[in-house]
């Protein structure tokens, strides 16, 4: 996926995408907030109150339409489904990103 990345990010952009991929706590955090609508809704944590909170969570507000079909439900859910199984793929793929910048960098310090 490295060589993919390189054809579309310019070199500042690798440079800021390595630095980002360095930093373990910035890429936990971000992919936190960019998955919390999916891992964040319906469940429930060690050491915090029960709420039921229907409204955050997208399969709950999709059931909740009026005139929506159980089918409809189905579609919308399996569609989200996969979109998220692309975000995490695309994630996977950034987290293995090597811009060529950085290789060079480790190469002539191995010299």
């Amino acid at each position: 996926m490295s060589k993919t990345f390189d054809k579309i990010l310019n070199e500042l952009e690798q440079e800021k995408v390595g630095q980002f991929i360095q930093d373990d706590v910035m890429r936990e955090a971000v992919k936190k907030v960019i998955l919390y609508g999916i891992y964040g809704q319906g469940t429930l944590k060690q050491g915090e109150s029960v709420s039921f909170e229907p409204y955050e969570n997208f399969a709950l507000v999709l059931a909740s339409q009026v005139g929506t079909s159980d089918e409809q439900v189905g579609q919308e859910v399996k569609a989200c489904w996969k979109a998220i199984n692309l975000v995490m793929s695309s994630y996977k793929d950034l987290e293995e990103y090597k811009p060529m910048e950085i290789l060079k960098v480790k190469e002539n310090k191995a010299k």
